[in-house]
């Protein structure tokens, strides 16, 4: 009996840890968000990549007990990536939707940041997400051990712009 009892704790306990690693978002949302906010301007469509998406749980998974708090990120060399906290009942989709609506943040005449209060770089989410270079796109999501936020992350090939380069 005893040892039925642990063996029914020991799947308890990873059920509860697959849990935490449902993606709240499919491909095909992470998809549309992106590629509908790209045909406004005129750029390509992006594709879903299975290895950024892979690259993207990873990265989520190693971060998911601090959920990035007071964290900085090195990406790797030759790609662009989007990370956002949200609360854990929102899909990572509503993160994209964040990132998009920095677009109020980006003056196309003078191809700079403008306004975001004390974050003279907020828009640089939304460029990410409508550069023409980028053509491939993986996403992942999880909740944090903290069990109150998501951390959400977007990863695009290849890297967009460069500072002083317009995105489209």
């Amino acid at each position: 009996m005893e040892r039925m009892h642990i063996l029914i704790s020991f799947v308890s306990i990873l059920l509860f840890r697959f849990c935490l690693f449902v993606e709240s978002s499919s491909s095909a949302e992470y998809l549309k968000i992106h590629n509908d906010e790209r045909a406004i301007v005129g750029v390509k469509f992006l594709i879903w990549d299975p290895q950024l998406e892979s690259l993207a749980q990873t990265f989520v998974h190693n971060h998911l007990v601090n959920c990035m708090e007071g964290e900085k990120v090195k990406v790797s060399r030759g790609l662009g990536q989007n990370i956002g906290r949200i609360f854990k009942d929102f899909a990572g989709v509503d993160a994209v939707k964040v990132w998009v609506d920095t677009k109020q943040y980006y003056d196309y005449a003078s191809n700079t940041c403008i306004g975001g209060g004390n974050n003279p770089n907020v828009c640089f989410w939304y460029l990410r997400i409508v550069a023409k270079k980028s053509t491939r796109l993986g996403c992942a999501s999880a909740i944090c051990h903290n069990n109150k936020d998501r951390l959400v992350t977007c990863y695009y090939y290849p890297r967009g712009t460069f500072i002083g380069e317009r995105p489209y």
